[in-house]
């Protein structure tokens, strides 16, 4: 305290954080040096001034200084990444994961806040500024040391030209792996007026403008400005600071002016700040510093793998560059945001609340890749779209992607709860509620890199144009519970226990096709078409060594197809995107709290002791509490969770429709569905300590 009227504090936190990266599955086998060690180091120091200039008016000023140091550490030697195929039963990855070489990020933030509030009559005014200030060195790069696809562990072991061979390279003399330094603004005003309009009934009005400010621009590449003249696009292009108005109006009434019943809610836009990584990707990839080679095995030079790092192969014939584009009229995430909500006392401590949520996508981000062309034909068959053969997909071969951040309106969410709740009343609170929620847009955007964002993006025609479908996390349904009961004893003890129980729906996931069956240069993005007879797919053996027939073939297909949930129902369509779900979980989380406390002059002591135990319901019993995972994924929580059944061979006839007949495929029986989570349904245990004084 500086004086009766002036109160400073100061407070630092840090928070250091490892984590082991690596999964395995049933179909996939990641050996221990493909793993990789995120490292993270946070350091923030706030000032916090409150100022009690006259009793109607005080000031909060807040100064603070954020730096976040996140790494990736690698076990073993430097290796190039080797993922070996093995058609339906998997595939074998070994060597350095392909971002983690190059994955640095470090990010320095000075926060500069100040709330002025003024009570007037009824009115209680508030108005500040909220600035943010940062700098930024983004480090990630893939396949550094090199990448290499084998379609089979044949081809591996005979040293056979990689089915693909991706490379990244420095065009800067002397500087092995470039970095992107940028700095931004966001710098925020507002004012609210929170007006007492009669006993019982409150209106809150308020606007916020955000201004976004970009101060560094990308390098320039002449190159690409040649081609792309007509669009007038330029490597070197950075958005353009706008005025972000976010009005708000809300209300409270307490209508029998009691407290029994209170309806309240609001309406309004809402201004985010999006992960500023997706705008660092401009600054990595220009085209300037970096250069790629994006190989097949078809390629005029065929690779032949080297295991040194530092001299990996060189193919001037197919080096090409990624580049990556912010749109010069991007905008921060907006939305607009409404509720309703209507809480009831019901006596005997317990109070029901009814709430409904609406929210509309106004600026949501979406990646769009510039250099490729139209589609020119449609499959037949399922009808998809089919892009030209080799770089004919591409506007400029000497480009591997134009990708283009920019925005999009389409997108909304909508949640509705009932929620029935009980406060602290002979020791004993508890509440129960259900949820049932859902969330579309066109993409999740679940990635920090550009083109993972379109890759993951799974499509059934044109990835440029995507539907509108289920989000990452759509919620689906949801039922929370808890209890919990204090009792107080011996003067200085206390005992608490308490249950959490969480039912959710499942999972969202996706079924799709582990091939560029498209020709859209992506090979994880294309939907499965659901056959809804054998006629409607045409299936070839696995190997020389499978002895079924087509019928045979299909008829462990179909078996499959019926006993899947979504699959069953949604034959003769292209299955959409995060539209199927795992089965329902539930899962008990246990609390127990144990304190000891005295009495020191006019201040209590208390040492409490807690120990909670996640999942408990898996501790009594393995078969409880268990969380399922498709079984065609192996990707961990939270990640998109997608994966393939059909394996694609090809195309039927390839010498009539223009070398595009119908699509051919392989299929080994799956037994089921979904398997168990590895982590998530094992019961863990955490123990802690606080004192408090």
């Amino acid at each position: 305290m500086i004086d009766s009227k002036n109160r400073l504090t100061l407070r630092h936190n840090y928070v250091g954080a490892r984590r082991d990266d690596i999964s395995n599955g049933i179909n996939a086998l990641r050996f221990e040096n493909n793993k990789y060690i995120q490292t993270s180091k946070t350091n923030i120091t706030v000032a916090e001034l409150n100022s009690y200039i006259s009793p109607n008016l005080v000031n909060n000023l807040i100064v603070g200084y954020s730096n976040v140091r996140d790494n990736r550490e690698i076990p073993g030697a430097p290796f190039p990444q080797v993922l070996i195929q093995l058609g339906a039963s998997g595939s074998i990855t070994a060597g350095t994961e392909g971002y983690s070489p190059s994955a640095r990020q470090t990010q320095n933030l000075f926060q500069l806040t100040d709330n002025l509030d003024w009570i007037k009559d009824n009115h209680h005014f508030t108005f500040g500024t909220q600035n943010e200030f940062f700098r930024f060195n983004n480090l990630f790069i893939q396949n550094i040391w090199g990448n290499y696809t084998y379609s089979s562990l044949a081809s591996f072991l005979n040293n056979q030209a990689p089915s693909v061979y991706q490379l990244t390279y420095s065009k800067i003399p002397g500087e092995q792996i470039p970095t992107s330094i940028f700095r931004a603004m966001q710098l925020g005003f507002y004012a609210q007026d929170e007006y007492t309009v009669t006993e019982g009934l409150k209106l809150t009005g308020g606007l916020r403008i955000d201004i976004p400010v970009f101060l560094d621009k990308p390098l320039a590449n002449a190159q690409f400005a040649n081609s792309f003249a007509t669009q007038g696009l330029v490597t070197d292009m950075k958005p353009k600071s706008q005025l972000l108005f976010s009005p708000r109006l809300g209300f409270n009434w307490d209508v029998l002016k009691d407290g029994s019943t209170i309806l309240r809610g609001g309406t309004g836009i809402f201004t985010g700040r999006l992960p500023y990584v997706w705008l660092g990707n401009a600054y990595n990839n220009s085209g300037v510093d970096l250069g790629r080679i994006n190989a097949t095995g078809t390629a005029t030079e065929p690779i032949r793998f080297s295991g040194d790092v530092n001299n990996q192969p060189r193919t001037s014939t197919v080096a090409t560059s990624e580049i990556d584009l912010t749109d010069k009229n991007f905008k921060m995430p907006q939305v607009w945001r409404s509720n309703l909500a209507l809480d009831q006392k019901l006596g005997l401590g317990f109070v029901a609340t009814l709430e409904g949520i609406y929210g509309k996508e106004l600026n949501a981000p979406i990646i769009q890749d510039l250099n490729l062309v139209e589609p020119t034909s449609k499959l037949d068959g399922d009808g998809r779209d089919l892009y030209p053969s080799g770089n004919a997909r591409l506007r400029y071969p000497e480009y591997t992607n134009v990708f283009l951040l920019t925005n999009t309106n389409k997108g909304y969410q909508y949640s509705l709860t009932a929620q029935v709740s009980r406060n602290v009343a002979k020791g004993v609170s508890g509440s129960i509620a259900y949820t049932y929620a859902q969330s579309k847009d066109l993409s999740s955007m679940n990635s920090t890199i550009a083109s993972t964002n379109f890759r993951n993006n799974t499509i059934a025609n044109n990835p440029n144009t995507p539907a509108l479908t289920y989000s990452d996390w759509n919620l689906d349904h949801r039922i929370i519970g808890t209890v919990s009961y204090r009792i107080e004893y011996l003067k200085h003890m206390a005992t608490t226990i308490g249950i959490v129980y969480n039912g959710q729906s499942g999972l969202p996931y996706t079924y799709r096709l582990n091939s560029d069956i498209n020709n859209d240069g992506q090979t994880q993005n294309d939907a499965m078409y659901i056959p809804k007879s054998a006629a409607d797919i045409v299936l070839l053996p696995t190997n020389a060594q499978d002895t079924r027939t087509p019928a045979q073939i299909y008829e462990q297909l179909n078996a499959f197809i019926e006993q899947d949930p979504y699959l069953s129902k949604h034959r003769g369509e292209f299955a959409e995107r995060n539209a199927a779900r795992t089965p329902w979980s539930h899962i008990f989380d246990l609390h127990l709290a144990q304190d000891f406390h005295i009495s020191s002059g006019t201040r209590k002591h208390t040492l409490q002791i807690t120990f909670d135990v996640f999942n408990v319901g898996n501790l009594i019993n393995k078969d409880w509490g268990l969380i399922k995972l498709p079984s065609i994924t192996t990707a961990q929580l939270p990640a998109t969770l997608s994966g393939s059944i059909l394996t694609f061979r090809g195309f039927e006839n390839p010498a009539t429709a223009g070398g595009r007949a119908r699509a051919t495929y392989s299929y080994s029986p799956v037994n089921t569905s979904f398997v168990n989570a590895p982590f998530d349904s094992r019961w863990r245990g955490q123990l802690g300590a606080r004192y408090s004084f």
